[in-house]
């Protein structure tokens, strides 16, 4: 008599797939939360280098100034700076969050200066507005900004102002360089968007269009920002410790920051 080689049956195969199905629903969420922790700690680290760079530049300053920063957008430095920030590591990706995706891979092409015109990986790259004279980076960069002509009154009723510190005498716990984490909307709420960096489920650039109700970072599942203290601490800020700022002088278009 011929033995027969035991098999599955088609119930208890079924039985070990929802098995295994279950063990993924419930391991997948713990491992991207310990990738995003681990994120956070780079994050916190590269800012932390970014704050060296500051402060060495302010220290070769005869009058302890940080670098200038563009008067419009936040997350777009001029070369000067770039370079000041980066220069205690020499690494300009410290000047992008690892979490922040949209610089995965950013392939720029039509710049006066051939040599910026190539690829850049996880790395701050050159903006095509000015030919390259800038450099859009991960990070949000408050330090060098002249706010004495911002239209405060404009701005929305649950934003708070907030002070760009000039010098590193300015004070320890001014933040000086922060994750992104903002909303954006033009006149008339056309053409707008919402961006997070630090959220459970990973970096996102949402597009929206809600006529009244605006999309917040914390409808989109923020969870807060690492922040660059002027005295060269980083602290985490949940979303519940930040604040809502105008991101640029407050008008007709709306940008608002949360750190």
């Amino acid at each position: 008599m011929r033995n027969r080689k035991k098999a599955f049956t088609l119930v208890e195969l079924l039985v070990v797939i929802s098995i295994i199905a279950l063990l993924l629903a419930v391991l997948i969420p713990s491992m991207q939360k310990a990738r995003n922790l681990a994120k956070r700690v780079t994050c916190s680290a590269y800012l932390k280098q970014c704050g060296l760079g500051l402060i060495a530049y302010a220290n070769s300053d005869s009058g302890g100034r940080i670098p200038l920063a563009n008067g419009y957008k936040p997350d777009y430095v001029p070369r000067t700076t770039y370079n000041a920030i980066k220069s205690a590591s020499n690494d300009s990706r410290i000047m992008v969050c690892p979490m922040d995706t949209s610089f995965r891979r950013v392939k720029i092409t039509g710049l006066t200066d051939q040599t910026l015109n190539r690829t850049y990986y996880m790395e701050p790259y050159p903006t095509s507005w000015d030919d390259g004279k800038g450099m859009l980076i991960g990070y949000f960069y408050l330090g060098g900004k002249d706010l004495s002509k911002w239209t405060w009154q404009a701005m929305e009723p649950d934003a708070y102002k907030w002070t760009s510190p000039l010098k590193i005498s300015d004070g320890g716990a001014t933040q000086v360089m922060v994750d992104i984490s903002h909303r954006a909307a033009g006149a008339g709420d056309v053409y707008s968007w919402t961006e997070v960096v630090h959220r459970p489920s990973g970096y996102i650039f949402y597009y929206w269009n809600a006529g009244g109700r605006k999309i917040e970072p914390a409808d989109l599942g923020a969870e807060g920002v690492n922040s660059l203290q002027l005295d060269g601490s980083v602290r985490w800020k949940g979303l519940k410790s930040t604040q809502k700022h105008p991101r640029s002088s407050p008008g007709p278009y709306r940008s608002y920051g949360w750190w």
